[in-house]
């Protein structure tokens, strides 16, 4: 099974690794070379900074990285880097990510002709000794004895899953990334960000009432309803919270936010149907003012692959696609409007991440942008790219960030505007005064 690494896990390696962003060119990969030591110097060898990534049975992920070269010396060299480090991403297929600090420089590889890539002078990772054969998967003669690095609190059997029993192992050239161009034009109309947009904005929202544009008294409907729709840990909660925090001023943490194995906001199941007796505020046959009246689409930017022959199956899994497709034939019935949120934009794009103004002159974005709309089955202007609060603390919140998600939950409300427009007949008309009326 080949591995390949997703943007979170690029965006993860390359914070370990320091010095921005990183190019990862595969030298060597076991499944297609073959797990011979002789092999993977030939094609390692003096390549500069790599990265070893191995791939196990029980779903782990683990390797360790270096800034030295690998060198086929007959002996067994021990070498010095004190940039090197182990890691895991995975345990049990968990993404787990965690980065074991070398401690003894001097011992920071080991290069031998017999072996291939060797860490540390337990060694602390010793992927393999002499060819290894093919028998299904390949069963490794791997040692791991924590002496170099600090593997912080962390075991042999919990980094492994008890088994050197491994799909693939591939080793990676790391090299300084160039940095994408910027498209000269924005890709989505925006006006310049600034202190005074931010401003526009927040009192658009503070003064938002449904259909306020034709003079329909706020008694009438006095709220519209945005259901967030998406996978564990895609970022529903961080987005309400990203809201109530520039309104606040403050870190408002509101809805419980996280990326546990279990949502930390409601779920729904589906063998136990709400009805009245397990939920008193139930209503079986909403009039318009209780129904939703525009759905949004959550999904984890970093789980989108902009490849060519990518199947978009990385953006949420097959069984969560068909329930979505379910949805979506039904909110076509009901003409429901539907947007996406594609969240965590800053750890897809390191352009956008470093300055999120460049978010609309990203081609990447663009891209992802694309990938998205197309794996939905929506119009690419549906998609809302979107990084959350996260570290922003205090009245100090990010002015672009609260730019994008006001400008974000904008494009929400005049959605469900746009869906109240329907329904203008079943609206009291007496309350109803056209702005065009006024002018007269």
């Amino acid at each position: 099974m080949t591995k390949k690494l997703r943007a979170k896990e690029k965006a993860c390696l390359e914070e370990w690794i320091g010095c921005g962003p990183r190019e990862f060119v595969l030298l060597y990969d076991v499944e297609r070379d073959t797990c011979d030591p002789k092999i993977f110097h030939e094609k390692c060898d003096n390549k500069g900074p790599t990265l070893t990534l191995i791939s196990n049975t029980a779903k782990c992920c683990y390797g360790g990285y270096t800034s030295v070269n690998w060198a086929s010396s007959e002996k067994g060299q021990m070498l010095y880097d004190n940039r090197a480090f182990l890691f895991q991403l995975y345990v049990n297929d968990e993404y787990r990510p965690c980065k074991f600090p070398v401690i003894d420089h001097s011992s920071a590889i080991e290069n031998n002709v017999t072996r291939g890539p060797t860490f540390g002078s337990g060694p602390d990772l010793m992927t393999f000794e002499n060819a290894v054969a093919k028998a299904g998967n390949y069963t490794l003669n791997s040692v791991m004895k924590p002496t170099s690095y600090n593997m912080m609190g962390h075991t042999v059997k919990s980094i492994t899953g008890e088994t050197f029993e491994v799909y693939n192992i591939q080793v990676f050239s790391v090299r300084e990334a160039l940095v994408p161009n910027l498209l000269p034009e924005p890709w989505r109309p925006v006006e310049e960000w600034n202190e005074q947009l931010l401003q526009k904005l927040k009192k658009q929202v503070e003064e938002y009432s449904p259909l306020l544009e034709i003079g329909l008294d706020e008694s009438v409907m006095p709220h519209v309803n945005i259901l967030l729709l998406g996978p564990i840990g895609a970022g529903k909660s961080s987005f309400f919270n990203t809201i109530d925090s520039i309104f606040r001023e403050r870190m408002a943490m509101k809805a419980r936010a996280g990326s546990l194995q279990n949502s930390l906001t409601k779920r729904f199941n589906s063998s136990d149907p709400i009805s009245k007796d397990t939920c008193p505020k139930y209503i079986k046959d909403p009039g318009l003012e209780a129904r939703i009246h525009c759905v949004v689409f959550v999904v984890d930017s970093n789980n989108v692959s902009t490849d060519a022959v990518d199947t978009g199956m990385d953006i949420m899994t097959e069984k969560v696609k068909e329930k979505v497709t379910k949805l979506q034939e039904i909110m076509n019935q009901k003409e429901i409007p539907q947007l996406i949120l594609m969240n965590k934009i800053d750890g897809f794009c390191n352009t956008t991440g470093n300055n999120l103004k460049n978010i609309f002159y990203s081609p990447k974005v663009k891209q992802g942008v694309k990938k998205v709309a197309e794996t939905l089955g929506l119009p690419e202007y549906t998609v809302l790219p979107m990084k959350n609060i996260n570290c922003e603390q205090g009245p100090g919140i990010d002015t672009n960030v609260s730019i994008l998600a006001l400008y974000n939950l904008q494009q929400m409300l005049n959605a469900a505007d746009d869906y109240l427009s329907y329904f203008l007949p079943e609206l009291t008309s007496e309350k109803i005064e056209y702005k065009f009326s006024k002018e007269k």
